[in-house]
């Protein structure tokens, strides 16, 4: 069964303040804020328009290179803003609709939503993720980066 909204919510909100805090060392694009203390250690996370698929919940945490480092695109030290701006639950899914904003590296802006489909398993622990976004507008932030 699936924690609370409110819970889910508040999870994926802590990812502003941690991608702050570690400035430079932020990690990848793909931030799922407190999520990742409740994964279940054979999560499957997949990336749907970058066709990219990561196994277990250590492999989350420390993605490989085929995920860019979020400071490689967007300045880190500038203002960011996240809102996680609907949440919708059904049994052990839950839907999640992310907006945030940032400045990159290009002066582009970023303004991009996010849709993130979470299953839990019955240990109330994350056991797939698929993360839809503008694939588009992503690959050209990626390709500006470069």
């Amino acid at each position: 069964m699936a924690p609370s909204t409110a819970t889910v919510r508040s999870l994926l909100q802590r990812a502003t303040g941690d991608i702050q805090a570690s400035g430079a060392n932020s990690g990848s694009l793909l931030q799922l804020g407190g999520l990742v203390d409740i994964l279940a250690p054979n999560v499957q996370v997949e990336i749907v328009g970058f066709n990219i698929t990561i196994n277990g919940a250590a492999a989350v945490k420390n993605p490989s290179s085929d995920i860019p480092s979020l400071a490689s695109v967007i300045q880190v030290d500038k203002p960011i803003h996240a809102d996680v701006t609907h949440v919708l639950a059904d049994n052990d899914v839950i839907v999640a609709i992310t907006r945030s904003k940032a400045t990159t590296h290009s002066n582009i802006p970023w303004d991009h939503e996010t849709v993130t489909v979470l299953h839990f398993d019955s240990n109330d622990q994350v056991d797939s993720v698929r993360v839809y976004n503008d694939t588009h507008a992503l690959n050209q932030h990626i390709s500006a980066a470069v």
